[in-house]
């Protein structure tokens, strides 16, 4: 899948990092993507959230 995104990335010293990624696909859906990780505990943590939102449907609203 091709699309158009924007992405964001930090980091503090390679422990943690955090990234947003939000574009349109070229099948007319709104993609985005949240990606976070680090230490919690002495164990690493990772949290990703994902989606695909229809184009036409937020036309709609």
């Amino acid at each position: 899948m091709r699309f158009v995104s924007l992405a964001l990335f930090s980091g503090e010293r390679g422990r943690a990092g955090k990234s947003t990624e939000l574009g349109i696909s070229q099948h007319g859906q709104i993609f985005l993507s949240l990606f976070a990780e680090g230490w919690r505990g002495g164990k690493k943590v990772r949290f990703v959230v994902s989606t695909n939102i229809p184009f036409r449907y937020i036309m709609h609203l």
